[in-house]
């Protein structure tokens, strides 16, 4: 993803460093271009990215099946596909994806249905919609009291379904019981269970009760006989068990053994070890009122339910009856689901007016505004309009939170506290990073591949960093930098790195060069002016040099084809270096 040798810092004696002593450059200690990779010890040059294939699919996600491979998922309009391979189609709708005991779930509003990694199978088990009919044998047998039957369906991964409507009663008189009419089932039903309603003689005492009798292990018969008599029959409370499939939505989790849904202001959930029975009762109204959920995150032990215009967790300990719901924050929210990303301990989003960081660190957590944009918050605000019919979509790569806004992506680095406006020839509709730590990208050409090319293609325009203290070395004083705002443009190749200070943004007159030349960091000398790598060697100017309070700019390569990175908002005294 990046090359690590380009630029190495071994001495930066008397030269630009952000510690209070001329070492190494510290990751944490740098101001961060994107293009630019600022490790311990060094600066190298990153990559650009690739066609990774020519579907302009809608979103993606990496299936982790249960013996580790891994399998790209990725849905291109009403198609699903696979490794590449096409597997489904007719989907309507953006899918939602969650892995669960080594298979894929997939649900919106119109679908829910499970990928095992071979094959579709139906995501839950609907129960028979017809009674059996029951008969009376003219063979003679042990059944003797009124017996009155149902059935279920059971699929390929032990799931029973909910009963059938029950059959007429019938009383045998120690005859046997013929059933007839026996549903098979859809896909992935492998068997059915035969049930008897009767009232017993069981310890001396009349027992009225559901009753296993046997099964039909297949899915094509459609007859049974019961010859079991009372003695060995076993109560079952199978009419009792709710079993119902998963209803239609838009988000989905899993946490603790059970898979969560949510559509509207519903959340719903499974049972406990059982992903595809819902019973109609496991369901929690998140505070209805309009306010829609747009996503569901785990932070730590909580479920994060994330609104348009509020954020509520659940804790999920014991029981459902004892999981307890709380309103987080009642008036910031996010409208814009896909920018929601889990950014080390932390959840950011887009929310109507600005980013927002959930914090669950105490037992009644607050969502805050992240304090660190504040200095900034004027200038980011004006990044963060979203267009109407536009559809911001983020990621969490490399520490990074990634958003794309219209056109271009904000880069917002947490640990720098640092802003990045990057513009891309073509806006990505999503992110997706695997766990190998790739990261792809769909364009209207297709999907790509970041990292994987040798050619710079995005184009950094502006960037914004909250500044540190600075230490130009023993030929400077050290101040306090307030702030910096820069600008990017596009990535030169070169050899060297030069830092010039001034104090206009476009003229940036009485400019000061630091070069960066082979690893090194070094003070110009005599008259000061503007130095580039590379061949080109444009004539000197001859400044004066005074307090220096607004401005810098790096640059990397010629003049014909620079990288150009501006600072403005430093606060410092420098002294000229003869």
């Amino acid at each position: 993803m990046t090359t690590k040798s380009l630029y190495e810092a071994k001495d930066l004696s008397g030269g630009l460093n952000v510690g209070t002593r001329p070492h190494l450059i510290k990751e944490n200690q740098v101001q961060d271009c994107q293009n630019v990779d600022f490790l311990p010890g060094k600066v190298s040059t990153c990559k650009g990215y690739s066609l990774f294939n020519n579907r302009a699919s809608d979103r993606a996600y990496t299936f982790i099946k249960q013996d580790g491979s891994t399998q790209l998922v990725e849905q291109v309009g009403d198609k699903l596909y696979i490794d590449g391979v096409e597997k489904k189609s007719g989907i309507s709708g953006f899918l939602s994806f969650e892995t669960f005991k080594g298979l894929l779930f997939c649900i919106n509003e119109n679908h829910a249905f499970i990928w095992d990694g071979t094959y579709e199978q139906v995501w839950g088990v609907e129960a028979p919609t017809s009674a059996c009919t029951a008969t009376v044998s003219a063979t003679a047998g042990t059944p003797a009291e009124q017996r009155a039957y149902y059935v279920t369906f059971v699929n390929n991964k032990g799931q029973e379904s909910n009963s059938s409507p029950i059959s007429t009663s019938v009383t045998p008189a120690s005859k046997q019981v013929n059933l007839t009419n026996i549903l098979t089932g859809g896909t992935n039903i492998v068997k059915r269970k035969i049930y008897a309603y009767a009232t017993l003689s069981k310890g001396g005492s009349s027992v009225t009760d559901s009753w296993y009798v046997g099964e039909i292990s297949d899915n094509t018969t459609t007859t049974f006989t019961d010859n079991i008599s009372a003695e060995v029959l076993v109560v079952s409370d199978v009419l009792e068990i709710d079993n119902d499939p998963p209803g239609k939505a838009k988000y989905i989790l899993q946490h603790k053994n059970r898979i969560f849904t949510a559509v509207n202001s519903m959340l719903y959930f499974s049972k406990l070890d059982s992903p595809e029975a819902f019973p109609i009762d496991n369901y929690i109204l998140c505070n209805d009122s309009g306010d829609k959920i747009t996503g569901l995150w785990l932070l730590n032990d909580y479920i994060v339910i994330i609104k348009e215009r509020s954020v509520l967790m659940l804790k999920c300990d014991g029981e459902p009856t004892e999981w307890i719901l709380r309103t987080v924050h009642n008036q910031r929210g996010c409208p814009y689901p896909n920018t929601i990303q889990l950014l080390d301990d932390k959840i950011v989003f887009l929310g109507h007016d600005d980013l927002y960081v959930v914090f669950p660190y105490t037992e009644y957590s607050t969502i805050l505004k992240e304090k660190n944009i504040d200095p900034i918050g004027e200038r980011v605000k004006t990044l963060l309009s979203v267009s109407p019919g536009d559809i911001p979509v983020s990621a969490d790569y490399d520490g990074r939170y990634w958003l794309k806004i219209g056109s271009y992506i904000i880069i917002y680095d947490y640990r720098r506290d640092n802003f990045t406006k990057y513009v891309f020839p073509n806006a990505p509709k999503w992110f997706h990073v695997t766990p190998d730590y790739k990261l792809y990208f769909s364009v209207d050409a297709g999907t790509m591949l970041y990292g994987n090319s040798t050619t710079f293609n995005g184009q950094i325009i502006q960037s914004y960093c909250i500044g540190r203290d600075v230490d130009m070395g023993r030929r400077s004083q050290k101040k306090k930098i307030k702030r910096i705002y820069t600008y990017y443009k596009k990535q030169a190749k070169g050899d060297k790195m030069y830092v010039q200070f001034g104090t206009d943004e476009t003229g940036y007159t009485n400019p000061i060069i630091i070069e960066y030349t082979d690893g090194y960091m070094e003070w110009g000398s005599g008259e000061w002016g503007e130095l580039w790598g590379g061949s080109d060697s444009p004539g000197k100017q001859s400044n004066t040099l005074s307090d220096q309070n607004n401005y810098f700019r790096i640059k990397f390569g010629s003049t014909t084809d620079p990288f150009e990175f501006y600072g403005y908002g430093i606060v410092y005294k420098l002294k000229k270096v003869r």
